[in-house]
């Protein structure tokens, strides 16, 4: 077996190539990310909120994927048995800490049942204590802080 060695200039200049582009990568200004108006956008991207159907029932079935995808480790979900007889998963527990949230939008993505939203517009809430950021189950449906 014949093992090349690589030319130094060739790999000189690669180097050198992606030094300059990891330089002017980094010194861009950083932008507000938002989504095309196409998609529900048009504005800063909002807190995350729980959905429901027509009938007002909470669209999470407590699968968890969106705590497995939070890259912040921000929701913390406990999974239980609707009280109403059915074998429906319902999540009894659903807390968002916002002070860990890095509004990434993974939660949003990984949901199946569309569950989760960005609060398109919304105002982060201003709290004083950290306590203040978690919010709970309700918070998260009607679309403001607990």
């Amino acid at each position: 077996m014949v093992v090349r060695r690589a030319s130094s200039s060739g790999y000189l200049l690669s180097l050198i190539g992606t030094v300059i582009h990891a330089l002017a990568y980094g010194l861009r200004r950083n932008r507000c990310v938002a989504l095309p108006p196409e998609y529900g956008g048009g504005g800063p991207l909002g807190a995350p909120r729980l959905t429901s159907d027509l009938e007002g029932t909470i669209r999470c079935v407590a699968c968890s994927l969106c705590v497995a995808a939070c890259p912040s480790h921000c929701i913390d979900l406990e999974a239980g048995w609707s009280e109403d007889g059915d074998s429906d998963r319902v999540p009894i527990r659903f807390e968002l800490d916002l002070g860990r949230c890095v509004l990434c939008g993974h939660c949003v993505e990984a949901c199946p049942h569309e569950a989760i939203e960005m609060g398109w517009g919304r105002a982060l809430p201003v709290a004083h204590t950290a306590e203040q950021l978690l919010i709970d189950k309700a918070g998260l449906l009607s679309g403001q802080d607990s």
